[in-house]
């Protein structure tokens, strides 16, 4: 690669150093399949390796299609998983992060809110409210101003009757969309418009 023996020798190394890194993470057959060398070639195939992100994906992806295919109902198990696959912000770990990389860690933080979503409605269906609570607050956790999942969780707290707490979610939708609820308009927002539908309710149970 650089037309001396020292070059030759770098690369080896570097290629050692690489097939290592790959074995103790995933095992030796891995690193066979996914690192080739030989005489005339060297190559990294990386359909091999399968990280948590693109199952995380997979999942996602055929419990959209499930749902569309045979209805919530049947997609809710595998929108479950696909929430305990999601490990957190893509790629969080690196410093500088360029666009490629921000663009995918969007778009897997989109997935997660709409597993979320669903599977809060789902549970919102069969009143199981706080399992929708544990839900809601964890998508929450990453994405703050995400207002189908909010609108969920409003609704589970009125029917569990814990007035402060749908309080204070609310608020933190607030806070992170910087929405005041009192200006002319307002109402178009689905949350605010839902909190005060949600009010009305709690008036009239009263």
């Amino acid at each position: 690669m650089w037309g001396n023996a020292a070059g030759a020798a770098s690369l080896a190394r570097a290629l050692t150093s690489l097939r290592t890194l790959i074995a103790d993470a995933s095992g030796s057959e891995l690193a066979d399949s996914a690192l080739v060398t030989d005489a005339e070639r060297c190559m990294l195939r990386p359909d091999f390796i399968r990280n948590s992100a693109d199952i995380f994906e997979q999942a996602f992806d055929l419990a959209d299609r499930i749902e569309q295919r045979d209805g919530l109902a049947a997609a809710a198990p595998l929108y479950r998983c696909a929430l305990e696959l999601y490990g957190g912000p893509y790629m969080a770990d690196i410093a500088r992060s360029n666009g490629w990389m921000l663009e995918r860690r969007q778009l897997l933080l989109g997935h997660f809110v709409n597993a979320a979503e669903r599977l809060a409605e789902q549970y919102v269906e069969e009143q199981r409210y706080r399992e929708c609570v544990n839900v809601c607050t964890r998508a929450i956790d990453e994405a703050p101003d995400a207002d189908d999942v909010t609108i969920w969780l409003l609704q589970a707290y009125l029917r569990l009757d814990q007035g402060a707490e749908l309080e204070r979610a609310y608020r933190r939708y607030l806070r992170a969309t910087a929405l005041n609820p009192l200006a002319p308009g307002a109402t178009a927002d689905r949350v605010i418009a839902t909190y005060e539908s949600l009010q009305r309710e709690r008036k009239l149970g009263s």
